[in-house]
């Protein structure tokens, strides 16, 4: 697994001593997808006070973005709320061995990013890690992209996860009045999320769209998606028959009205 990890901090002195660390970091010993290959960056937040581009670049080279994000510099990494898997930490001002400071820290971030993809990113949990983060309306979901966001560093945060995870695949079920097996993801809108097989188009790129719009369709939760092809086909209410109409927010949080369809071929960004 081809792994980046960032560091986001104004911090000069740490910043250069990061990447000296590349052959002094250990994977853990279960590190998922094999041979960790690993790649490191601190970029300079004066010239690219948003990381929106940064890390843009960093993807066709990478299956995983892994970041340690300075407390006081979160601003430049509020351009994706998924893509990332990003351990916050309070720096210090000062730091008196910054190496032994900076692998603990790495150490820190790699075990609880192994531990979150083998113990939590599986079977139908890994399904509902897809879903369209906001097109999805439901607690636990969004819970779970907040503590995705804000607190892997958390001693809880596995655990914590795992209880989310366990409420997402209760709302996994049939339809309503149907004959049909088939089981959705359903939301509190009543919509219901079908992770489809078939293939279309790739979400659409450039201009209106936002560089953090394809890193959300590559990326959830700091992992490559193994297809970025497959969707979700979404309807709402019970019956043979089902459609969908009404307003939603796209991938760059444009709403758009649609009227009455028999389905929407939703993306995990929210491209439809």
């Amino acid at each position: 697994m081809r792994v980046f990890i960032g560091l986001a901090t104004a911090n000069e002195f740490l910043r250069r001593e990061f990447v000296k660390l590349r052959n002094k970091i250990t994977a853990p010993s279960n590190f998922p997808g094999g041979i960790l290959t690993l790649d490191l960056g601190a970029p300079d937040l004066n010239r690219e006070p948003n990381l929106e581009r940064y890390f843009h670049s960093k993807s066709s080279t990478s299956d995983a973005l892994l970041v340690i994000g300075d407390d006081r510099c979160g601003a430049c990494l509020e351009f994706t709320r998924t893509a990332l898997f990003i351990h916050r930490v309070g720096i210090p001002s000062r730091v008196e061995n910054a190496e032994s400071y900076l692998v603990q820290k790495v150490n820190s971030l790699l075990s609880t990013f192994s531990a979150f993809c083998i113990e939590v990113l599986n079977g139908q949990n890994q399904q509902a890690s897809l879903l369209p983060e906001r097109n999805f309306d439901a607690t636990e979901w969004r819970d779970l992209v907040e503590l995705v966001r804000l607190r892997t560093q958390a001693p809880t945060f596995v655990e914590e996860t795992k209880a989310l995870f366990v409420l997402l695949k209760q709302r996994r079920k049939p339809r309503r009045k149907s004959s049909y097996s088939t089981r959705y993801f359903i939301d509190d809108d009543d919509k219901h999320f079908e992770y489809g097989t078939e293939h279309h188009s790739l979400p659409a790129t450039g201009a209106p769209h936002a560089l953090s719009c394809e890193l959300n369709f590559t990326f959830r939760f700091g992992r490559r998606v193994a297809d970025i092809q497959r969707h979700f086909n979404v309807t709402r209410g019970p019956g043979k028959h089902p459609s969908i109409k009404g307003s939603f927010p796209n991938c760059h949080c444009e709403w758009k009205d649609v009227t009455k369809t028999t389905h929407l071929n939703m993306f995990m960004n929210d491209y439809y």
